[in-house]
């Protein structure tokens, strides 16, 4: 397009059309999460008492260090969670980032990570304090979420989910690994053999 037919109703209409695509998207996952999730809130760690049939939980490092210290360490951190997701979603497929904002105020202020936009949905309180869920509806390419989950990896962030819109499934990085809740029973076993290497050696799957 040269600059004598560029017309700023163009980019209008762009911003238009990705904006319901984005709220289409977010409204799905809304229907389906009481659905999927029944009774609970968007509080990760309460996914995998309410649903442990449907769960399953890979650790990010070898023999179950929590922290990466080094550059090698941060790349295989980076590299499972990428695999992972990658099972789970097909390269471009639109997915719904949560992340949280913990505070004793209230009222919600800023996001604690965006990649273009994200907008504050719920805000759930636990115990004393406020737990501000922001969403936002991005297109998954592999390292997408790589500052994202480094930032989780050293406990600088907490209460990150990454969900289907219909919320076939949904991942939860944490400093240590990554918690994932599938639709059914069967789903989490073929997951769980695929990467059965990246298990804790632990009965409970801890």
């Amino acid at each position: 397009m040269n600059a004598a037919t560029y017309s700023p109703n163009i980019d209008r209409l762009y911003m238009t059309i990705a904006s319901l695509a984005i709220g289409f998207a977010w409204r799905s996952m809304l229907e389906q999460w009481s659905v999927s999730f029944p009774g609970c809130e968007p509080v990760a760690h309460s996914l995998r008492s309410q649903f442990p049939n449907r769960w399953v939980r890979f650790h990010s490092l070898l023999q179950s260090k929590r922290y990466p210290e080094d550059k090698e360490e941060y790349e295989t951190v980076l590299k499972r969670h990428n695999t992972v997701l990658g099972t789970l979603a097909r390269k471009s497929q639109t997915v719904i980032l949560l992340t949280t904002e913990f505070s004793w105020n209230k009222n919600p202020t800023i996001p604690p990570f965006q990649i273009k936009e994200a907008t504050h949905r719920r805000t759930v309180s636990v115990e004393e304090s406020f737990w501000h869920v922001y969403a936002e509806c991005v297109q998954w390419v592999p390292g997408l979420f790589d500052a994202l989950i480094r930032r989780v990896a050293t406990d600088e962030m907490a209460n990150v989910m990454i969900c289907a819109t219909d919320c076939e499934w949904l991942a939860h990085p944490y400093d240590g690994g990554m918690d994932v809740i599938q639709s059914c029973e069967q789903l989490r076993d073929e997951l769980r053999a695929e990467f059965r290497n990246w298990l804790s050696p632990h009965p409970t799957g801890l």
